[in-house]
């Protein structure tokens, strides 16, 4: 629960931090959070967490009729283009003999 309030608090005040207020943000709002998230460095599962919590918050919304939509609707956190290759973590000889 303590995960969830957090993402959400951070949302809020990234909108506050933009002039936006976040009962009314739109899905423009919405995918620019995204772009905030991918420049600040979060990894793909990391943007996919916090935009699923951010649309389960616009649903709750939506279901207690406090929104007539849900603005982050199928907006997805996007997808790890790094090649397999440079995934691949080595060990070092020396770790092999530890």
């Amino acid at each position: 629960v303590a995960s969830y309030y957090e993402s959400v608090r951070l949302f809020v005040a990234w909108c506050e931090s933009e002039g936006i207020e976040a009962q009314s943000a739109t899905r423009a709002h919405i995918e620019a959070y995204r772009a905030h998230l991918k420049e600040s460095g979060n990894a793909v599962a990391t943007r996919q967490r916090k935009l699923s919590i951010v649309r389960r918050f616009y649903e709750a919304a939506v279901k207690w009729g406090l929104r007539p939509d849900n603005p982050a609707d199928r907006v997805r956190g996007g997808k790890d283009l790094t090649p397999p290759e440079e995934k691949i973590k080595s060990l070092t000889p020396g770790a092999l003999l530890q």
